[in-house]
């Protein structure tokens, strides 16, 4: 919705991309065909930042566009990590959190200086759970399909006016929603440069 927002008094026939990790699988099936010409949505399982091909393959996009706007999601895998077939934080976590920011501040201005008629926005991380992520699906379902719903995941309370607050969740997914929150203020810091 914020970004909507922010980019519904643009022109309406400008190419947009969506720059995401594996979020964008599912994603591509729900653009409206209307709009499917100048909407795409480049992803890459598991991408990051760090991923050097996935960044080049935005850089090469974008200089063949007029105008383009660019949205960038990411921040799932920024935050934590895939080991052993199981989600976990990564070692100094907000020091890497920064070292993400400063990441994300220099691929915008590559992308700028590549194409200054350029929009750059960073969409913010989704809530997520890593209790239930690291859960087996069987147990999953499940749960879900009980009527007692006693497994613990993130639950996320809109009713607070302005603010998530995460209730019900395990000590290791509110330590997670307090880095997510800590990663989309930044975010939204970007947005304004």
């Amino acid at each position: 919705k914020k970004i909507y927002q922010r980019v519904r008094g643009a022109h309406l026939g400008r190419d947009t991309i969506l720059f995401t990790d594996s979020k964008g699988v599912a994603l591509k099936e729900y653009i409206p065909e209307s709009i499917g010409q100048t909407f795409k949505v480049l992803y890459k399982r598991g991408g990051s930042i760090d991923n050097t091909k996935h960044i080049k393959s935005l850089i090469d996009t974008v200089k063949d566009l007029d105008h383009p706007i660019i949205l960038i999601w990411l921040g799932t895998c920024e935050i934590t990590q895939k080991k052993n077939k199981t989600i976990q934080f990564r070692k100094s976590p907000y020091q890497n959190i920064e070292e993400t920011l400063t990441q994300y501040r220099d691929l915008k201005q590559q992308i700028i200086t590549t194409k200054p008629s350029a929009t750059v926005l960073f969409i913010e991380c989704p809530y997520y759970s890593i209790t239930r992520a690291n859960k087996p699906k069987d147990s999953i379902n499940l749960i879900v399909n009980s009527k007692k719903k006693t497994y613990p995941s993130l639950l996320v309370n809109k009713a607070t006016k302005g603010h998530r607050k995460v209730q019900l969740a395990t000590n290791i997914d509110k330590e997670l929603s307090e880095q997510i929150d800590y990663f989309n203020e930044h975010l939204k810091l970007i947005n304004r440069l």
